[in-house]
């Protein structure tokens, strides 16, 4: 069974409240109290939940080990060696 758009943006919210550490089922439970609803209200919707926390521990990782940006330099700024 899919999240709703609201249901996945409280997940979200509370992976980034929990900083990405904490279980599954307080990631639920803090999802549902950021949506107001019964606690439980989740649990039918396990294997979703789990699927958006893998997508963002994958995209917190890939931010965390991806290299740092080097500053772009427009053409007209770029020194160019004497040859």
């Amino acid at each position: 069974m899919p999240l709703t758009t609201a249901e996945k943006a409280a997940v979200l919210h509370a992976i980034a409240q929990l900083d990405g550490k904490a279980t599954q089922k307080k990631v639920r439970r803090a999802a549902e109290s950021i949506l107001g609803a019964p606690e439980g209200s989740l649990d039918a919707k396990k294997a979703a939940v789990k699927e958006v926390c893998r997508e963002e521990v994958t995209r917190m990782e890939d931010s965390a080990n991806a290299p740092a940006a080097s500053p772009s330099i427009h053409p007209s700024q770029a020194m160019l060696g004497e040859e």
